[in-house]
């Protein structure tokens, strides 16, 4: 299991071979196990399982395993039994796989990419109706109070709320609703979103993504979402380096 310390050691018989005989390392089976060190969690989801997709990252090749469970000085391990490729990794003491647990279709993006952000949550019926949805902000300007149409970036909605942030509203405005005297205070309601920094343009705007899927390395997301990222969108690696606006490089 544990590969930092392995060395191979190699033994030949005192066969002699005559020059230009041929040499073969035969396979009489195409039945082998892989072992793996799996956690508890893991292993109790796996309990019931006979058997699990398997992919092999050396070269994406992907095929099904039968399965079982092993237990020893407390640690849990996953016994791999394989009828095909053997061929393909014969000369491999260690191989790297990955168990695939959830074939999700949709964009795969590594965990460090993803960040959350905290959004001004309005109710849709205080949005002007129209093409592109906007809010009438109510503000004093030289004394006098005047009303003034915006278009916020919207980055996200529900039934009821549109999400924006604070770059073209702030925290207490207040809101008209068209054709009534109601009012709505900005930051009444707030809401988070997890995202992505798309950096298609070279500069950092919040995406939101929908995660179907999730492991300790990557996420799938889905694809083809109104506010979310395509096929080809570049995104930042590292969400944490990252501020929104920013100029950045692919």
């Amino acid at each position: 299991i544990d590969y930092n310390n392995y060395k191979a050691t190699h033994l030949f018989e005192n066969t002699k071979v005559n020059e230009s005989d041929p040499v073969y390392k035969r396979i009489n089976s195409e039945e082998w196990n892989i072992i793996i060190n799996i956690s508890e969690d893991l292993a109790k989801e796996l309990n019931e399982t006979s058997s699990v997709k398997i992919r092999f990252c050396k070269d994406d090749f992907t095929t099904n395993a039968s399965c079982s469970l092993l237990k020893k000085n407390n640690v849990y391990y996953l016994n791999l039994q394989l009828h095909k490729a053997m061929v393909r990794y014969i000369n491999e003491r260690f191989v790297d796989i990955e168990l695939v647990m959830n074939d999700k279709i949709g964009l795969k993006i590594p965990n460090s990419a993803i960040t959350t952000k905290e959004f001004f949550t309005i109710p849709k019926e205080f949005f002007t109706t129209g093409d592109k949805p906007g809010l009438m902000v109510k503000q004093k300007i030289d004394g006098a109070d005047t009303t003034t149409l915006l278009h916020p970036t919207l980055y996200y909605e529900t039934d009821e709320f549109y999400y924006v942030d604070g770059e073209e509203i702030s925290e207490n405005d207040v809101i008209q609703m068209e054709d009534s005297s109601a009012v709505y205070t900005v930051g009444t309601d707030k809401g988070s979103l997890i995202g992505v920094y798309n950096i298609n343009k070279g500069y950092a705007v919040f995406k939101q993504i929908n995660i179907i899927y999730q492991n300790e390395a990557y996420a799938i997301v889905e694809t083809k979402t109104a506010y979310g990222i395509s096929l080809y969108d570049h995104i930042a690696l590292d969400a944490s380096k990252v501020k929104e606006n920013q100029l950045t490089t692919k």
